[in-house]
């Protein structure tokens, strides 16, 4: 099994800087998904910073708990956490969490 960074750069078309807050919750994500199960299995979560909520089902605004967040796949998860947080030098504004149950 590749270790989680090398694995970000090879599937990211835009990896996030190495060290930052942003490439440290991938690195979290991908490991916990080698402990855990593979990709095509996982659902996951995002975290909204500036929001302050979690993202709704089908992108559609943002709901206060937890247990009624929209769940995503990796890729798509990943999809949207990159583009939230394309260009930032500071916090990121989105964050994904694996739906542990």
């Amino acid at each position: 099994m590749k270790p989680a960074l090398e694995w970000i750069k090879e599937q990211s078309s835009n990896p996030p800087r190495e060290g930052s807050l942003e490439m440290k919750c991938m690195i979290e994500a991908v490991e916990a998904i080698q402990l855990d199960a593979s990709v095509e299995n996982t659902k996951w979560l995002i975290w909204s910073h500036e929001h302050k909520a979690w993202w709704a089902a089908n992108e559609m605004g943002y709901v206060s708990t937890r247990r009624n967040a929209g769940r995503y796949t990796f890729k798509r998860a990943c999809e949207i956490v990159e583009n939230a947080n394309f260009a930032l030098e500071r916090e990121p504004h989105e964050a994904m969490v694996l739906d542990n149950g």
